[in-house]
């Protein structure tokens, strides 16, 4: 009878000791695998754009990315007021840059932050045919990237020699 009771845990405590192997090689194979990828998973962000945050602060231009991912993150037709007339166009090549839609969406936010700080961001967004809502969207989503980078310390972990080229 001891004998019998002796092999049954032997053969629980065996199967216990197998789960807790196989939850080991789960948490192995579930391991990001750089700083930088744990950093991209805690992002709110698409996949593509936490990298381009990433190698962003990790080049030492966090704000500038952080405006970029913000623009990119609201809808580029909601930026401009609708409908689309011939003046709006004209409109929205004045930000053209040759360099491509990233450097004019930078073009877009340096006007407006310079208008907001003297105060007529609304007017100069009228003038431009741009919506304020869409650039205070924007503006509320960089500030939010910008608070991540720092509560994430990436900007450390990137100096320290974290990741490398």
């Amino acid at each position: 009878m001891l004998g019998g009771e002796g092999r049954e845990l032997r053969g629980g405590r065996w199967r216990e000791m197998e789960g807790e192997k196989k939850r080991e090689r789960e948490k192995e194979v579930a391991k990001l695998t750089s700083p930088m990828g744990e950093a991209m998973a805690l992002m709110p962000l698409d996949p593509v754009l936490a990298r381009v945050v990433c190698e962003g602060v990790r080049r030492g231009c966090a704000s500038e990315v952080a405006i970029v991912a913000a623009m990119l993150s609201v809808t580029w037709n909601a930026l401009w007021e609708a409908p689309m007339s011939t003046l709006t166009r004209r409109k929205m090549n004045r930000f053209a840059a040759a360099e491509g839609d990233i450097v004019s969406l930078l073009n877009i936010w340096k006007g407006w932050r310079l208008a907001e700080a003297r105060g007529s961001g609304s007017k100069w967004c009228e003038r431009k045919r741009l919506r304020i809502g869409t650039l205070r969207r924007a503006l509320s989503i960089r500030t939010q990237l910008i608070a991540l980078i720092r509560r994430l310390r990436l900007e450390e972990a990137f100096s320290r020699g974290g990741e490398k080229e």
